[in-house]
């Protein structure tokens, strides 16, 4: 079934179970584990020693099991397109393996830039237009505060110098093309030195050594052979902080920026525990959700709610919301920097442009 942007496999069984007693026996003496650190270890945990190379519980060896071969393969396998297989079991009940794989071959039509003699691909999809920096309008890029702008049709363009986000020499002049880029309802422009062409790419997802790195999407093999990362334009911008930059900047009449005087963003209202509204900005939230009483746990000295398979704490609003009343409970959920958050509120009252 699809879920979340992988592919998830369970195969189930009816039949008696992992034994995990002796899994951590057998990982001892293997030499994998000590005694005192399984003693502490949850039996999700010790299910794991079963992808080991030469791991078997089984009492002699068969045509067909005893060997420890077959299960390291299908993990290494699996994990080699970017997939996870995960195990559930239950003594005398049955077990669950959960595979994920990722929509890895997906084609999509890409532009290919050139940054500090390297070659990069954008997707075509966010791009709205190509401006090249000559002699005839260097001078509409401009620097307010501290930060790049480009003069587009009476319009302040955020920019971004795409060889300082990716960590290259940075050149000393802004010199080459602008791309521009459409995410969601803002704008911005990435600076490259060249503009090559546009290919359709097959996409496959980065390794899980550069997993973390946010300005990557994915990576693909050209015609001529040469590998090429794909470029993620959200994760460019998070990492460039461009976004809050340009929002609500356009020019005026005397040639300033009225996002200087008059800087607007949208809000969204909420009451929590007090009748005075608050606001946050709409572009830090992720999602609007509702939780049941039953959902919300409370652990390790705060309130968490199973989430997306996974733990997401839950803050109140304000010192005056009481958690265990007002059901189901509204909660703003953001996602920074790859963490979740939940703030829990009374109500959710409004969206508003507004000015900070």
């Amino acid at each position: 079934m699809p879920r979340g942007g992988h592919i998830v496999i369970e195969v189930r069984d009816d039949g008696r179970g992992l034994d995990v007693a002796r899994i951590k026996a057998k990982a001892v003496e293997k030499g994998l584990a000590t005694a005192e650190g399984l003693a502490s270890m949850p039996d999700h945990r010790a299910f794991d020693f079963i992808f080991e190379a030469g791991f078997s519980t089984a009492q002699q060896v068969t045509a067909v099991s005893g060997r420890g071969v077959g299960m390291d393969v299908v993990r290494r396998n699996i994990e080699k397109i970017g997939g996870t297989v995960e195990v559930q079991s239950t003594r005398g009940v049955g077990s669950t393996f959960r595979i994920k794989i990722p929509l890895t071959l997906a084609i999509m039509s890409a532009l290919i830039v050139g940054v500090r003699g390297q070659a990069f691909a954008i997707p075509q999809i966010g791009v709205l237009e190509l401006v090249r920096i000559a002699d005839g309008n260097r001078r509409l890029v401009e620097n307010v505060t501290g930060a790049l702008f480009y003069r587009l049709r009476d319009q302040l363009l955020p920019l971004v110098r795409l060889d300082g986000v990716l960590g290259l020499p940075a050149a000393a002049e802004v010199e080459g093309s602008i791309v521009v880029c459409q995410l969601g309802a803002s704008r911005f422009g990435l600076i490259v030195d060249a503009i090559y062409d546009t290919h359709e790419i097959v996409v496959k997802p980065v390794g899980r050594m550069v997993k973390a790195i946010r300005v990557y999407a994915g990576t693909s093999i050209l015609g001529d052979g040469r590998v090429i990362l794909i470029l993620d334009i959200p994760g460019i911008a998070q990492a460039a902080e461009v976004l809050d930059r340009g929002e609500g900047m356009h020019m005026a009449e005397d040639g300033s920026s009225q996002g200087e005087k008059d800087v607007g963003a949208s809000l969204l209202l909420f009451e929590a525990g007090v009748e005075a509204p608050r606001a946050v900005p709409l572009s830090l939230v992720s999602r609007l959700e509702e939780f049941a009483l039953k959902d919300l746990e409370w652990a390790d000295g705060r309130w968490v709610v199973q989430y997306r398979e996974a733990l997401l704490p839950v803050i109140p609003g304000s010192d005056h919301i009481d958690m265990r009343a007002r059901y189901p409970r509204p909660v703003i959920v953001f996602s920074i920097g790859g963490q979740g958050m939940g703030l829990a509120v009374d109500a959710i009252k409004d969206i508003v442009h507004e000015r900070i």
